[in-house]
């Protein structure tokens, strides 16, 4: 195999090997990531898992954190996650893959909007109830967002997705009876909230899956910040140096990359089916914190979350095996 081929991609140009002219080399990676990001409807489920299981590990972050208090960690993380995010715009204006048109059509301000208070409202929620009451009201996301992307975007939804949501949404009624068990009503509203506008954000990303939304949710993040430092009661940067290092890794790298992997996944999963994947974090959520603090889920939240997490499952292996059909 020659030396200049890309595993799964064409051969680089004669005139680019052995140059080392790396401006011509980082335009073209640039212009082979493209191509992946293009992507395939399999490749689009691969990178919603990944996104999710990082997604999984926000409640037991939160509760890694000493002193923070909840628009504390809202201010801090969402300022080291617009910094990086900005970071990636950067890279990407100069290999000539980001316009800003992009970000400031519609569906990159829905995005921008929705993404920013639906990040305040989702940290509210795992600190005024539990993880796994926070959790399972945001697994309703996957029905709102196909119904309302079939209402405004006309996506239909694969019959093996609705077969996944109706398990989930049973996995989910096994889950709540552990509702009543603790929590309280604001952080029950918080979720709720989130459900609402994150519903659509997931329709924004369909929406402008052609441009980039890299920026918008940058923006977002901004807008989250300043949200927290407006509510706030306390002073946003007083905190410990524990809490300092565990937000900039969390939103500095953790979340930048989960949510860069989502909306890369949204190019070419419908919001229905995208949002289906956000039922894994419910089921695994509460694992994690259970293994790592004292914070016992019920054994419904257990039998709930495997059901949840079969039944996800089952769909991603169902749209392999199409996708592998559709290709083969």
């Amino acid at each position: 195999m020659p030396s200049s081929c890309l595993v799964g991609f064409e051969y680089a140009p004669a005139w680019l090997v052995g140059t080392g002219d790396k401006t011509a080399e980082m335009l073209f990676v640039a212009a082979l990531f493209r191509r992946w990001v293009s992507m395939s409807y399999r490749t689009g489920l691969l990178l919603l898992a990944a996104a999710v299981l990082m997604a999984s590990f926000n409640g037991l972050i939160v509760r890694s954190l000493e002193s923070a208090d909840p628009y504390q960690i809202v201010v801090m993380r969402h300022l080291f996650m617009a910094i990086s995010m900005f970071a990636l715009v950067v890279y990407r204006r100069r290999t000539a893959g980001f316009r800003l048109a992009d970000a400031l059509n519609m569906p990159g301000i829905v995005a921008c909007v929705s993404y920013g208070i639906g990040s305040v409202t989702f940290i509210l929620a795992l600190s005024y109830t539990t993880v796994a009451q926070t959790l399972l009201i945001i697994t309703a996301l996957p029905v709102t967002t196909a119904v309302m992307a079939r209402i405004f975007l006309k996506e239909s939804v694969r019959p093996s997705a609705w077969v996944a949501m109706a398990g989930s949404l049973i996995g989910i009624l096994v889950m709540s009876g552990s509702v009543a068990e603790g929590g309280s009503l604001y952080g029950f509203l918080m979720a709720v909230v989130t459900v609402a506008v994150m519903t659509y954000f997931a329709l924004s990303l369909r929406w402008g899956r052609d441009g980039d939304m890299t920026f918008s949710i940058a923006v977002g993040c901004l807008i989250a910040a300043l949200m927290g430092v407006l509510v706030g009661p306390n002073q946003p940067f007083d905190i410990s140096l524990n809490d300092l290092i565990v937000l900039m890794i969390w939103g500095g790298g953790i979340s930048t990359l989960m949510i860069s992997l989502f909306v890369l996944a949204s190019r070419s999963v419908p919001g229905g089916e995208m949002m289906l994947f956000v039922a894994i974090e419910a089921a695994l959520g509460p694992i994690w914190v259970w293994l790592a603090y004292d914070e016992v889920p019920t054994d419904a939240t257990l039998y709930g979350g495997a059901l949840v997490l079969a039944s996800i499952v089952g769909f991603a292996a169902s749209g392999m095996r199409r996708a592998s059909v559709e290709t083969g």
